[in-house]
């Protein structure tokens, strides 16, 4: 009887992982199919990083840091997408590679046990949450995959990792390389993992293994940060901003919730705020969901732009909130439940509203990516233009002659 219970559990798990994978492809590829059948080079990721391999070559250019930080993955793909697949091609690598770190994140829950997703149920909102809060400017690209890098090793800080088994370490193992070695939005969640680890007399290898990579990452990007402090300018920390922190402590924190009526948001701050205090005077389990959230919030704020905070940034603080409010739903009485419930499914519609919403990150009006389109600027120099392609930005990348051809 026992063996039928187990068999028909896994029976159950296997069709709702089918269903989800299945459902967030068509998901994505619905949102704009442009994305997929004529993709774009994102910003820095055609400036920089493929400017990078064609000056340097594929090897110089995977060890180079850029921005203030190292980027293993964007090195790697750009680089490898260069050698084997040409310039005309790379748009597909960097799409589809970024879009396969987005589907091993988001349906992490469905593989990394954790009590805070321990029913179907949960793993379902989570995933559909995950998925659609995510801006358009972090979607399929390489350059923000930094981010979705983030929210799975805070799944994994947060989830049982005594229970992985298998394959399963490989894939946790893989995850964790790239985020700790790409850009520092892994790296700021070392503190918890140390935590952990001193809290946990019963770690397993895995758990030292994954410290070893943060604290391995840890050093590399302080290292990638003196060696760019000596070269230039970094753009980033400057203390000129600070009066903009909390501005941008603020926009990260109340990403969760998707553009809509002014009232509305208010009230939907109020609330969820007030649900936060009450849910956690009911299990003080969740003031750590709370207390991450905030944390990076305000990290990310101090290293934005500007300390400006914005979208991409309030990603994992979002689905942190919603994770929160899912099983405050769970665990609280009818007049709590029905509260956390109304501001769950609102939160559902209008995440799942703004998710369509991505002309200001792919313009079908813009200049599409192509060798065809390559024009010489005022200094003779041959330029392609990329996303975006805002009034007053002029994102190019640089083509050197003679250089070139060799990735084509």
């Amino acid at each position: 009887m026992i063996v039928d219970e187990s068999k028909k559990n896994k029976n159950r798990d296997l069709i709702i992982a089918l269903g989800l994978l299945f459902g967030v492809i068509a998901l994505s590829i619905l949102r704009q199919p442009l994305f997929f059948t004529s993709p774009r080079i994102w910003a820095e990721e055609g400036s920089v990083h493929i400017e990078s391999v064609l000056n340097y070559g594929v090897l110089k250019s995977l060890f180079l840091p850029h921005l203030g930080y190292y980027s293993f993955f964007n090195n790697y793909v750009v680089g490898l997408g260069l050698l084997f697949f040409g310039i005309e091609r790379i748009p597909y690598v960097t799409t589809l590679l970024s879009f396969l770190v987005i589907l091993l994140v988001i349906l992490a829950p469905l593989i990394i046990p954790g009590k805070l997703w321990n029913v179907p149920w949960k793993k379902v909102l989570l995933v559909f949450f995950s998925l659609t809060i995510g801006s358009a400017e972090i979607w399929v690209n390489t350059i923000n995959s930094q981010f979705y890098f983030c929210l799975f090793s805070i799944l994994l800080l947060l989830g049982n990792t005594n229970e992985v088994r298998g394959w399963k370490n490989f894939y946790v193992i893989f995850m964790m390389v790239n985020g700790a070695l790409t850009g520092i939005t892994t790296i700021v969640l070392l503190p918890f993992f140390l935590w952990k680890a001193l809290k946990n007399k019963d770690r397993n290898k895995l758990d030292s293994a994954v410290l070893f990579l943060l604290l391995f990452g840890g050093c590399v990007q302080g290292a990638a940060l003196a060696y760019l402090s000596f070269c230039e300018p970094l753009g980033r920390i400057d203390m000129r901003h600070i009066s903009n922190l909390g501005i941008g402590v603020f926009r990260n924190i109340s990403e969760f919730i998707p553009e809509m009526n002014p009232v509305l948001r208010r009230l939907v701050i109020v609330t969820t705020a007030s649900l936060c205090v009450l849910g956690a005077r009911k299990n003080c389990n969740y003031l750590k969901v709370i207390f991450v959230s905030f944390y990076l919030s305000f990290i990310f704020g101090f290293l934005s732009l500007e300390m400006s905070g914005g979208s991409r940034y309030g990603y994992a603080p979002a689905v942190l909130i919603f994770l929160f409010l899912l099983n405050g739903y769970a665990s609280t009485r009818k007049i709590l439940k029905s509260a956390f419930g109304v501001l769950i499914a609102i939160l559902l519609v209008f995440s799942i509203r703004e998710f369509f919403r991505t002309t200001g990150f792919y313009n079908p009006k813009w200049a599409r990516y192509s060798l065809k389109n390559a024009y010489r600027n005022s200094y003779g120099e041959l330029e392609l233009k990329i996303f975006p392609q805002w009034e007053n930005t002029n994102w190019v990348i640089r083509l050197p002659i003679g250089k070139y051809e060799r990735f084509q």
